[in-house]
């Protein structure tokens, strides 16, 4: 009883080492060629603060003398060495003999979900990623081959721009005003150049609304810089009152609160102008640029 299920088996592996060497001697003998496949360009389609799409294109050839057929493309892709998605995309075309094809795989990231796998995003202004691939070709006589894929590179994380107060000078003042600047230190952390568009502000010194405006002017930061900006104050001690007039007599800190509202722009064509808004609030040393001072008794 055992015997014919032996023969059966033996068979059964005869005629898959025939058909794995007739294969492979098919192919020796120019019946068949490998199809191939490679990644040729990854690009940035768009960006934002909340993510990024990007668009992976692939080049796939026929180097045999008759039609074949491309059939799914099966990628992952890994963020900081860490697997964040996976997939299956199906191409299903015709490929003619000795033909090549571009084909483009586009993947789409937000950026929320990536932090909650790989963390920290904030910290950093571009993130390392790598596709592995295998697209599978439909051959005659040869069957279904996979053929693997392989690319890498570095994503771009904006990062809003970071604004701290970095002094306010008094240049003069009398009884009925004083003529001040507030310096402005803007910090852009991305590893691409910003533009400030527009910036309106208000200003509180020691609880009492002192200016309000725009700047005109528009600047560039590079990556990784710093910038300053001035702004110029005139002060109305009839607007204020007596107890700025008398806080500034005295000099040393000062509270304040700098409240802004403006428009970002980037060196990167496919990241668009993003609001930049954000109310803070400390202490700043005042300091005396001028005698040009009339101190009288309050």
């Amino acid at each position: 009883m055992k015997k014919p299920v032996f023969l059966l088996r033996c068979c059964i592996w005869i005629f898959v080492m025939v058909a794995g060497a007739g294969c492979a001697v098919m192919k020796d003998a120019g019946m068949w060629q490998t199809p191939e496949a490679s990644f040729t360009a990854t690009r940035l389609t768009a960006l934002s603060l909340s993510g990024a799409e990007m668009e992976v294109e692939m080049e796939v050839f026929n180097p045999n003398p008759y039609s074949i057929f491309v059939g799914a493309l099966d990628y992952a892709l890994d963020i900081q060495e860490t697997r964040v998605m996976s997939g299956e995309q199906n191409q299903g075309i015709r490929l003619e003999a000795g033909q090549r094809q571009k084909l483009t795989l586009p993947l789409g990231l937000e950026f929320a979900e990536l932090a909650e796998l790989v963390g920290h995003l904030r910290q950093k202004n571009t993130l390392s990623y790598a596709i592995e691939a295998g697209m599978r070709f439909d051959v005659p006589v040869a069957g279904t081959l996979r053929v693997p894929l392989k690319t890498k590179g570095e994503l771009p994380i904006p990062q809003l721009p970071r604004i701290r107060v970095a002094g306010l000078d008094l240049q003069s003042m009398s009884l009925g005003g004083a003529e001040m600047s507030l310096h402005l230190v803007l910090e852009n952390p991305n590893a691409f150049s910003l533009m400030l568009e527009r910036f309106d502000y208000s200003l509180i010194l020691n609880g009492h609304a002192v200016a309000e405006g725009q700047v005109a002017r528009k600047g560039v930061w590079e990556a990784g810089s710093e910038n300053e900006i001035v702004l110029p104050l005139r002060l109305s001690f009839a607007q204020t009152g007596l107890a700025l007039y008398n806080a500034l007599r005295r000099g040393g800190e000062m509270d304040y609160r700098l409240g802004f509202d403006s428009e970002v722009g980037s060196g990167l064509p496919v990241l668009k102008s993003f609001p930049f808004q954000s109310e803070q609030q400390g202490k700043v040393a005042l300091s005396r640029l001028s005698v040009n001072i009339l101190l009288v008794k309050a």
